[in-house]
């Protein structure tokens, strides 16, 4: 894989993020700073486990992008 790859591939990851609703958006840039689930929970005032179903619901939207 060339740097040139990889560049193009994290700009097509990046519009593919920028494509999900905010609720999921929010939560899979938080979690790529490295937020724990936990933590975006409080941020978001969600559940840990509602934000463990948006980290997995945007997960599978991006590998089909």
């Amino acid at each position: 894989m060339t740097e040139q790859t990889t560049l193009e591939d994290n700009l097509d990851l990046m519009k593919a993020v920028q494509l999900l609703p905010e609720h999921l958006r929010g939560a899979v840039i938080l979690w790529s700073l490295g937020y724990t689930q936990d933590e975006i929970a409080r941020r978001s005032g969600v559940h840990q486990t509602t934000v463990m179903r948006r980290l997995e619901n945007a997960f599978e939207l991006l590998k089909h992008a």
